[in-house]
């Protein structure tokens, strides 16, 4: 018989969850003094939209353009009644609750309805308290807050949208993903077309569209708005190509290592390939496992322009891959080990991990085959390699074999022994039912 977790465990776990809390909420004057560099360029570049002055467009009196799409714009134009300051500290604390709201979801989606007696569930309960700890803390969080990045809320409505039940809901949060973060949704797109759920994308379309026709109601020509957007995403592809890593590459986390362009073309090109594979094999109207969803979500931020602040939603993921139950506990063991690395390359301050990187690009910058950044944008590391971009890659290629290997070993438990007793029942109960003639 099952006991209930006694009180003072529940305590442990309640404590653990408002020191972590109270910590974030100290970091909240540091934060707001940064001045939320990124949420200063959205918010600016809305004021100007509703004021009717094009935000793509650079002028004397204009000299940045806004990186996102007037449908953000739209989404965005509510808070412009706020103050810039109080609109950031609504930032800071509505991130903060999308965090936990997120690690919650996951939570529930993953261990929360795995079978496991009471002893493993106040493991992994202990588990989860801690890992909030460090997720909270963790570099890719605490880097998306100091920006005052969307990343936190568009992974919300990522995993959402790929793990949710209801239809309608889901589409909503596609939607809503597309426009606040447009990177992290193609690969998504191509997931969800491979698993034949046109009525989903049909109506994120749908709402998609109605968002970005709002601008129009300020008085704009929407022709003209979305003529400029699309004209600066361009110009920004082709002067710094999807990675931009000359001007970001020590913070950047997707693949674009190497110095020649055609190599890492054909490195995304065969992880998209992968994926595909994956994807077809599953399942037909199944919810993706935890490790297919691992597989999506580092796809997804490794072959287009991501940085640092897009992957807070990734590591619960990472967290929970690890606390799960495995029969062979030796065995699993080992392959936690190896998913801590993924997982210490994010919990490593960034300072660290960029000191590093300029040390071993020190040692390469030689190599006539691996991009070496000359210097850190507004950074002093020099020669800096692409290290979070490396981690992201191997993390990519370790969970498409663990994947590959796992349905190998399945597919042979299956046609041993017992598959092959199984069938034998099957045919010995058929031939009973229509003995014949």
């Amino acid at each position: 018989m099952k006991k209930n977790i006694s009180g003072y465990k529940i305590g442990v776990l309640l404590t653990i969850i408002v020191v972590n809390l109270g910590a974030l909420i100290l970091r909240l004057p540091h934060l707001l003094r940064t001045g939320l560099c990124d949420f200063t360029v959205y918010y600016e570049g809305t004021q100007r939209l509703m004021a009717g002055i094009n935000p793509y467009i650079l002028s004397s009196t204009q000299t940045t353009r806004m990186p996102v799409s007037p449908g953000f714009a739209a989404l965005f134009s509510p808070i412009i009644q706020l103050d810039l300051v109080s609109a950031s500290f609504g930032l800071i604390v509505l991130d903060i609750i999308v965090l936990l709201i997120l690690y919650g979801y996951l939570y529930t989606s993953f261990i929360g309805p795995l079978p496991i007696h009471n002893h493993s569930r106040w493991t992994s309960l202990v588990w989860l308290s801690v890992g909030l700890t460090f997720f909270l803390e963790s570099a890719p969080t605490l880097f998306a807050l100091r920006n005052g990045q969307a990343s936190i809320i568009a992974g919300l409505f990522f995993c959402f949208s790929l793990l949710g039940r209801n239809t309608l809901w889901r589409s909503l949060a596609l939607a809503l993903g597309i426009i606040i973060k447009n990177s992290l949704f193609p690969i998504l797109i191509i997931v969800l077309l491979l698993r034949k759920e046109f009525r989903l994308l049909g109506l994120a379309f749908i709402v998609v569209s109605m968002i970005s026709f709002f601008p129009s109601l300020w008085g704009w020509d929407l022709v003209t708005l979305h003529r400029d957007y699309t004209s600066l995403a361009i110009s920004t592809m082709s002067s710094h190509g999807w990675n931009t890593y000359p001007k970001s590459g020590g913070d950047l986390v997707n693949m674009g290592f190497f110095l020649n362009n055609p190599m890492n073309t054909l490195l995304k090109l065969l992880t998209l390939i992968s994926l595909i594979a994956v994807i077809w094999t599953q399942p037909k109207g199944k919810k993706p496992t935890l490790l297919v969803t691992i597989l999506i979500v580092a796809t997804s931020l490794s072959i287009a322009y991501h940085r640092l602040y897009d992957l807070p939603f990734l590591f619960p993921l990472l967290l929970f891959q690890i606390i799960q139950p495995t029969p062979n506990h030796r065995r699993g063991f080992q392959f936690r080990w190896i998913q801590l690395f993924f997982i210490g390359g994010y919990l490593i301050p960034q300072s660290f991990i960029l000191r590093a990187s300029s040390i071993i690009g020190g040692v390469v910058k030689d190599n006539p085959y691996v991009l070496i950044i000359p210097q850190q944008y507004q950074s002093s590391f020099t020669h800096l390699i692409p290290l979070y971009g490396i981690i992201t890659s191997l993390m990519v290629l370790y969970f498409s074999i663990s994947y590959w290997i796992n349905k190998k070993r399945a597919h042979k438990k299956w046609s041993g022994s017992s598959g092959t007793a199984e069938f034998r029942n099957d045919i010995i109960a058929l031939t009973r039912q229509n003995p014949c003639p």
